[in-house]
């Protein structure tokens, strides 16, 4: 068993670690989002679909700010609150609704969940390599852009889907085994972590993949934040010397090859 004063610690702990992905993954998204209206080089099928992700993931992370706030409310200030606000303040976010449910019909839906879930790790693996044998097969047909924008997207799919099934599958395996009701809600809560995980890591996993988004989120950073933006990677001179450059303070982005000497034709 779990006491209370075990459990608000463990509370104080998770919400700090999403406090700090909330500023961290906001900041992020948002960027990324302007950054997308911004230039016009990155209004591609691809670059639209990662601006929707961070876009439904903002507003995920919003909601999780709301949610915090009324676990903070309820846990350490003894706040009443009335399931009628609760609900229409998060009733858009609500995505699992039985875990509030009796145990048995909790653990049946959790059972469920990881059997989707399995299905959803299936087809998304089949997505991918369909996206990566259209990458491979049509490479000509795709922009450079577009092709660093599609292995980025690829590994956000992957790292989504990989953290859900890991958090279903430890919940739904502890109600197997039968392990105590009240350690089952603790990992519960903890499950939020690799949630929120997967909601802030956009923009990052765009800016470490990509030299392209990471030149103009660099640029648009130090615009906001000057000392913040001087602390960012810069790019390495590699770049130049393979003869690909992007021009960052532009709308658009190429890839230059670099120049030949030719050769003087001879005066007769």
């Amino acid at each position: 068993m779990i006491s209370e004063e075990t459990y608000q610690i463990h509370r104080i702990i998770i919400y700090c670690i999403v406090l700090f992905f909330e500023i961290f993954g906001l900041f992020g998204n948002l960027n990324l989002i302007v950054l997308t209206i911004r230039k016009k080089s990155l209004r591609t099928k691809y670059g639209y679909i990662l601006c929707t992700l961070a876009t439904i993931h903002t507003l995920c992370l919003l909601y999780e700010l709301v949610c915090m706030g009324f676990g903070v409310a309820a846990t350490f200030y003894s706040y009443d609150i009335r399931r009628k606000t609760c609900f229409l303040a998060i009733f858009p976010y609500m995505c699992n609704p039985p875990s509030s449910l009796n145990p048995i019909v909790k653990a049946k839906w959790y059972y469920f969940m990881l059997l989707f879930t399995i299905l959803t790790v299936v087809f998304y693996t089949i997505a991918c390599i369909l996206i990566y044998y259209k990458a491979h097969r049509h490479s000509s047909d795709l922009r450079y852009i577009e092709r660093k924008a599609l292995k980025t997207l690829k590994l956000l799919i992957f790292l989504f889907v990989m953290f859900r099934f890991i958090t279903i599958t430890i919940a739904t395996t502890l109600m197997a085994l039968g392990v105590d009701k009240k350690i089952i809600e603790l990992v519960q809560n903890y499950n939020i972590i690799a949630g929120i995980t997967t909601y802030s890591q956009n923009a990052y996993v765009c800016y470490f993949r990509s030299s392209e988004y990471r030149t103009l989120l660099s640029e648009q950073i130090s615009m906001i934040h000057p000392k913040l933006g001087a602390m960012l990677p810069k790019l390495s001179a590699q770049s130049s010397v393979n003869g690909q450059q992007w021009i960052v303070s532009g709308v658009s982005i190429i890839t230059t090859n670099p120049l030949k000497p030719q050769k003087r034709a001879h005066l007769k």
